[in-house]
């Protein structure tokens, strides 16, 4: 096995790992958006899924944080049968097959990794809900629905819960500003890719 201090080169840092957070949130949903519309672009989503799901194998080997946190998404993601394209099936593939290359898995310990992986199962499951109450544009009837609706379509659930075992002095904040980012690096995507695909269809169509 390789290990950590084998690799003198690659210092993932305060800097380089909330990078990496944005970038895997943001390549997770650009595959997202290019299943979801049926895209032309699932080469290079294919081709994008290799060094992304070897990225994060890394950061699950090598940091006690990311084993947690990436560990947590990808075990929901998979509970829920959320890993449904082949892009997804490569990354998440390839992310458990390299941390287990680089390195032994870090000690999970079992009771915020339950409860992060719960948050996430929330998530998706509440995510899944939202999307059939919009698809048949049902009215939310009450302000607590509303809210509820808000932070499954977001998918707050899984960052406010980091922040919530924080706040008890279970985690550090280092879980929920990893999990901020990678949410911001998902939404960004979102906009950019609703926004370019406007345009383009202002530019054929007007």
């Amino acid at each position: 096995m390789i290990t950590f201090s084998q690799i003198p080169q690659l210092q993932l840092n305060f800097i380089l790992i909330p990078l990496a957070y944005l970038l895997i949130g943001s390549v997770i949903k650009y595959i997202d958006q290019v299943y979801d519309e049926k895209s032309n672009q699932k080469y290079t989503a294919l081709i994008i899924s290799l060094p992304t799901g070897i990225l994060m194998g890394l950061l699950i080997a090598t940091d006690n944080i990311s084993t947690i946190v990436l560990g947590s998404i990808i075990v929901a993601v998979a509970l829920t049968n959320k890993i449904d394209n082949t892009a997804f099936r490569i990354l998440f593939l390839i992310s458990m097959l390299s941390s287990l290359m680089i390195n032994n898995l870090i000690f999970l310990p079992v009771i915020p990794f339950t409860i992060l992986v719960i948050a996430a199962i929330l998530d998706e499951l509440g995510n899944d809900w939202v999307d059939r109450l919009t698809s048949i544009k049902q009215i939310y009837p009450s302000r607590a629905y509303r809210i509820l609706a808000t932070l499954f379509a977001n998918r707050y659930t899984l960052p406010l819960t980091a922040l919530f075992l924080f706040i008890n002095h279970i985690l550090s904040i280092e879980y929920f500003i990893y999990l901020f980012l990678f949410d911001i690096g998902y939404y960004l995507t979102e906009k950019v890719w609703a926004q370019i695909h406007k345009t383009s269809k202002s530019i054929t169509y007007g």
